[in-house]
């Protein structure tokens, strides 16, 4: 017979990696009635599993055991993939079925009645999720991004630059705060508060699951080794009893211009969440100072360490950050956008969601792009580009390099990362410049001469 999802559907746990979602899976691990599973990427798998959801469902139960193989992690589950697919019997009706009996196998080999699943990066797949799962209760935490920043930076394979991942977390935290506004099945948890007042949280927790609190959610226990992946060292902090170490690191850790940089990128989500500036930061910073805008989006770790390197250097030389603006698409330029400033542009066709446009909408703001970047000039402000580093063979769609040519006609400069090939280039009646150790300080201190003197 088919099998019957669980009543009530297991329990997510999502949000921006390093966040503290292992943390608050441990927790629910110790309560009797939940088992926690490591992080499995199931919707993930899904959206790239060869065929999609058609081909599990065609040569049922061997497409479903290959799939569940493909995700490779079952030893730490404490089953196998035959095990999920025996929870189905028969060929599940969705995803949602699927990705139950996967959760609920998980919890009968813990011997629990429930199941939570934590992997952060579900965050992505909120539509598919909420379609096949519609009353599942999700728990969304939120960190601070300043110390989510902070965190992801000393694990090897996260992006190096500050840009790069103050821009990541807001936009990641956004999207799942869009994503799951007026749900009544969704909780949003602060990091903060979970370490500050962990029994508080807990007990707000588990009212939101309708369970009853249990004291020993906060007291380590040896189960909490099989909520960690096998050699995931930057995870063991959480067998300790809850601390409140790693909160508010920022403030003793960011050196001042990376405070600056962060609050321009991500001050809504920051001021949405209550994470203040630094004091700093706090009072009015509209003085006469010259001005530098942000893109509203960045595209490669190699665009982010120009732009932190950047973003120092004209602080240095007294520069005010004035935030993200939009200058390639939307409503006009506001007024106050003017010189003497520059715009570090770092937005791509890639990253305002442009590859969806149908030909005639991208050629005509290819040309939008080209009139509006020109009126800014006439305002007295300088346009930088920061190029991606791609070649336009690999950029993914053709009419990329047409939207692209129009901000190469505009731009003052660009700016070229270490290691790119010029022949990748459009066309550019400006300067462009290689990348070195040294290209900081020199666009930093013309400018700097410029914004004494701006010539018309």
């Amino acid at each position: 017979m088919p099998f019957a999802p669980p009543n009530p559907p297991p329990v997510l746990i999502l949000g921006q990696g390093r966040s503290g979602t292992t943390l608050l899976t441990t927790l629910l691990n110790r309560h009797p009635l939940f088992a926690s599973t490591p992080e499995t990427y199931f919707w993930r798998d899904l959206a790239q599993y060869p065929g999609g959801w058609q081909a599990i469902t065609n040569d049922w139960p061997a497409s479903g055991k290959a799939f569940f193989q493909k995700m490779d992690r079952w030893e730490e589950f404490g089953i196998d993939a035959q095990a999920a697919v025996d929870h189905c019997q028969a060929s599940p009706a969705d995803p949602g079925m699927l990705f139950s009996a996967m959760c609920q196998a998980i919890a009968d080999a813990a011997g629990k009645p429930r199941a939570v699943e934590k992997t952060p990066s579900h965050v992505r797949f909120l539509d598919p999720i909420r379609r096949y799962l519609p009353t599942a209760r999700i728990i969304h935490l939120i960190r601070d991004g300043r110390d989510v920043t902070l965190s992801r930076r000393k694990l090897p394979w996260n992006p190096k630059s500050l840009s790069l991942n103050f821009y990541e977390w807001q936009r990641i935290v956004a999207l799942g705060r869009t994503r799951l506004a007026g749900d009544p099945h969704a909780l949003a948890v602060r990091y903060e508060d979970l370490v500050h007042t962990p029994e508080e949280t807990c007990r707000v927790l588990c009212r939101f699951l309708a369970v009853e609190f249990d004291p020993r959610m906060l007291e380590p226990d040896e189960a909490d080794n099989k909520v960690i992946e096998q050699g995931a060292y930057w995870k063991q902090g959480v067998r300790k009893e809850v601390h409140a170490g790693r909160a508010a690191v920022w403030r003793r850790e960011l050196e001042p211009w990376q405070q600056h940089l962060a609050w321009a990128i991500a001050r809504d989500e920051l001021t949405r969440w209550q994470y203040p500036p630094h004091e700093d930061l706090a009072a009015d910073q509209s003085g006469a100072s010259p001005r530098v805008w942000l893109s509203q989006d960045i595209e490669n770790d190699a665009q982010g360490l120009m732009l932190d390197a950047l973003v120092q250097a004209f602080l240095d030389r007294g520069a005010t950050l004035a935030g993200r603006t939009n200058v390639l698409e939307g409503p006009p330029p506001p007024p106050e956008l003017e010189g003497p400033g520059v715009i570090l542009l770092t937005d791509s066709p890639r990253t305002l969601g442009w590859a969806s446009r149908s030909r005639w909408a991208l050629l005509g703001a290819t040309r939008k792009v080209s009139h509006r970047l020109a009126g800014l000039r006439t305002r007295g402000l300088r346009l930088i580009w920061l190029h991606h580093g791609q070649a336009r063979e690999t950029q993914g769609w053709p009419l990329r390099a047409r939207v692209e040519a129009g901000i190469a006609a505009t731009a003052d400069t660009i700016l070229l990362p270490p290691d790119t090939n010029g022949d990748a280039m459009p066309h550019h009646p400006g300067r462009t410049v290689q990348w070195n150790d040294a290209a900081p300080a020199l666009i930093a201190d013309e400018l700097a001469d410029w914004f004494r003197s701006p010539s018309p």
